[in-house]
């Protein structure tokens, strides 16, 4: 039987509050460790997840532990692999313009 995984998952708040103490722009943050400011924001917003090698460097410059920044999301309440996250549009915008009819009842 194959062990439960978990997700990692950065704990935002916290993240955000580093940058804060340091009065650092999320520019000179995405500088620091050396990903975009997109990247940032996504992993900010909960977009994203770190990997290895990111999550070390948030670690090692702001001075975080593991638990300090991240934390373990079982398995059961991960999505699927490769599901995005879907948003509802607004219904108005997305119907169709109705095709007009001539006087007769044939399509223009």
């Amino acid at each position: 039987m194959r062990a439960a995984q978990a997700k990692i998952t950065v704990r935002t708040d916290r993240l955000a509050e580093a940058i804060a103490s340091r009065n650092w722009t999320h520019t000179r943050a995405s500088r620091v460790l050396d990903i975009s400011r997109t990247y940032l924001h996504m992993i900010m917003s909960g977009e994203r997840v770190p990997g290895p090698q990111v999550r070390e460097r948030i670690q090692a410059v702001f001075q975080l532990s593991f638990d300090g920044i991240f934390y373990l999301l079982p398995q059961s309440r991960c999505r699927n692999r490769g599901q995005r996250v879907s948003r509802k549009r607004n219904s108005l915008s997305r119907k169709r313009p109705q095709q007009q009819n001539s006087l007769d009842g044939t399509r223009i």
